[in-house]
């Protein structure tokens, strides 16, 4: 096992070396990133998303039966949010799995690699602009000697913005 992660690892970059990890983690339970897995992931997390979904529906649901003058202003609030929840279940069980399938179908073995190399296409136009951005927009706050006064500044600068959010309401 251990020759099957330096041989991943080889001359891989640091974030082609998560993909590798991922690879080596797939291998040693005997899936692979292939469509067969998709569904076998859905399985494993529908039954708990079912259930949570339908608990917070239970839950805010009789708001939406209070009588009296608050019955009309109230009964947005519990049928809006379970509108939501379900909208949220089924893009947890349609289109994330879709959106798995189209960028994990990159990750296919090499034509003439052994079995424990894996490749990887080209990057996409919209890959390599998101990386950039992901990059240029973070490496300020996590890499480099100003990495953790950058933080701190990013920090007091979202408390200020909260402070004054909150000055608004003596100041309106």
């Amino acid at each position: 096992e251990a020759d099957i992660e330096e041989d991943a690892f080889h001359d891989a970059g640091e974030h082609d070396q998560r993909t590798q990890q991922l690879l080596v983690v797939f291998r040693r339970t005997g899936l692979e990133f292939r469509v067969e897995a998709i569904p076998q992931a859905v399985d494993e997390v529908g039954g708990p998303t079912i259930l949570a979904t339908f608990t917070v529906i239970a839950a805010l649901l009789p708001m939406a039966f209070v009588g009296g003058l608050m019955g009309p202003y109230m009964r947005p609030i519990p049928i809006n949010a379970s509108i939501g929840m379900l909208i949220s279940l089924a893009v947890a069980f349609i289109v994330t799995p879709w959106m798995a399938y189209h960028l994990l179908r990159k990750l296919t073995d090499r034509p003439g690699a052994s079995d424990d190399a894996a490749g990887h296409a080209a990057p996409s136009k919209l890959d390599r602009r998101l990386h950039a951005l992901f990059t240029r927009l973070m490496t300020p706050f996590l890499a480099g000697a100003a990495a953790r006064s950058n933080r701190r500044r990013l920090f007091a600068a979202m408390g200020l913005l909260v402070m004054l959010a909150g000055s608004l309401v003596v100041f309106k």
